[in-house]
């Protein structure tokens, strides 16, 4: 799935938020569903879950959807897509301090509208669109992006680092999966629709695994 690169990560930028290419268009429909999609976004994801600058500076997401077909679109029923962005609002330790979309064709708009449909008001401020590179390069640095999309570093060179950050988390990866979250401990802090922050590290003053401290409660 890696050579595909359905969902790339490309580094750090100048504030320290780490960029992430998605490009759904090259999953092969055929071989993976959405649950394989997820896998592997939460896959890439924990490998970073370590590292302050991600924890503080939280994620920027571009979203390049050309190549985007109707087959792809149709993976993702309501009910999948509502469980996502709950996840993505309640669950996910990290900050979506933007969301990008370029070249979303008119099909998937009733989706990606579906999807804002469950975000929080703060992430929805953050979802831009946009018709060309060029209006995204306005706000992600060109140099940022793979060479092929005006950048400096050649696609390659991103797969071949993906690679290679797996592997050397691997164990991390692994033991991540044997861990449990005890949901009754939070369920009056979600009941309401979960922080209004960056995802699960919103700024609500009584939740966050970034944020204040000034409520916490210690068994």
């Amino acid at each position: 799935m890696i050579d595909d690169w359905p969902i790339l990560p490309l580094g750090y930028d100048d504030r320290g938020r780490l960029v992430i290419m998605i490009k759904m268009g090259n999953f092969k429909v055929e071989r993976f569903n959405n649950v394989d999609q997820i896998r592997m976004m939460m896959m890439i994801l924990e490998s970073y879950y370590e590292e302050e600058k991600m924890q503080v500076a939280g994620c920027v997401y571009v979203f390049e959807d050309t190549g985007l077909t109707m087959s792809h679109v149709a993976q993702w029923s309501l009910t999948d897509i509502k469980n996502f962005v709950d996840a993505v609002n309640h669950t996910i330790p990290m900050r979506i301090k933007e969301v990008h979309a370029v070249n979303l064709p008119r099909y998937a708009v009733a989706v990606a509208e579906l999807c804002l449909g469950f975000a929080s008001a703060k992430l929805k401020a953050r979802v831009h669109c946009h018709r060309t590179m060029e209006s995204l390069t306005k706000m992600v640095a060109q140099s940022m992006l793979p060479k092929e999309y005006g950048g400096e570093a050649p696609i390659a060179d991103f797969k071949k680092q993906l690679r290679e950050r797996l592997t050397k988390n691997r164990d991390i990866i692994l033991g991540l999966d044997q861990m449990e979250v005890d949901q009754s401990k939070y369920a009056t802090l979600w009941k309401d629709g979960g922080p209004s922050g960056d995802g699960a590290c919103g700024t609500r003053d009584t939740f966050g695994v970034v944020g204040s401290f000034r409520k916490l409660n210690v068994d």
